[in-house]
């Protein structure tokens, strides 16, 4: 559903931004299709997040022993939420020490996102709200929320937990892969997430511990422009 939605809320939106400035001379098409796919994959995000809540919602009304609390959705201790957020600032610091020692090869093709964030502009800040505010719970409910733990009902939590690891990484592929250790990164950070919602019982530390991971990349990508 998340990729569906993305998928039809970017056709959608670059339609019209590309219909919209295609009179734009100073803007190539390159340009006008980055605008567009950051405005697709906020919305899109925003979107699959709203139909996964709703269908979470109608397999509770079916389901009896099913609950939000039993997806996650539910509070936790400020032990969890400390060391959650503990790992995820570390994770992500130590990704940025990676990368100055070893930078990406120049000749490394970066995401379409990547390409249009780095000319700034509100492009850059709508990537910071969507990494900061949108992404976090949106994808942890979605990933270890309710996919692993429908998987972990028919499968078990090791093999449901080593699926929704592996679906959360591949999502970012577009954007990471042309720089393995950026995979990386948002596999031992999927998989911390993972362990916080087992240990704790609740997505929230969850939620921080992406958070604060993709907080340290935003502080760091803004003020490369400051």
């Amino acid at each position: 559903m998340q990729f569906a939605a993305g998928i039809f809320a970017g056709i959608l939106i670059g339609g019209w931004y590309a219909a919209t400035h295609r009179h734009r001379v100073a803007e190539t098409a390159a340009e006008i299709m980055g605008k567009a796919t950051i405005l697709g994959a906020a919305v899109g995000m925003v979107a699959s997040g709203a139909i996964v809540y709703w269908l979470a919602r109608r397999m509770i009304r079916r389901n009896a022993g099913l609950s939000l609390a039993s997806l996650g959705w539910g509070p936790s201790t400020p032990r969890f939420l400390l060391g959650a957020a503990f790992f995820g600032a570390a994770i992500g610091i130590l990704f940025l020490a990676f990368t100055i020692a070893v930078p990406m090869p120049q000749d490394a093709k970066a995401g379409q996102i990547a390409r249009v964030i780095a000319h700034g502009g509100w492009p850059l800040y709508l990537w910071a709200l969507l990494a900061l505010v949108i992404a976090p719970p949106v994808e942890e409910f979605v990933f270890r929320g309710m996919l692993w733990t429908g998987f972990s009902q028919s499968w078990g939590p090791v093999a449901s937990g080593i699926a929704a690891t592996v679906a959360f990484v591949a999502l970012h592929i577009p954007e990471a892969g042309s720089y393995p250790p950026a995979l990386v990164s948002i596999t031992i950070m999927g998989v911390g997430a993972l362990a916080a919602r087992i240990v704790s019982g609740s997505l929230v530390p969850a939620i921080l511990l992406h958070a604060t991971y993709n907080t340290i990349l935003v502080v760091a990508t803004l003020g490369s422009y400051a």
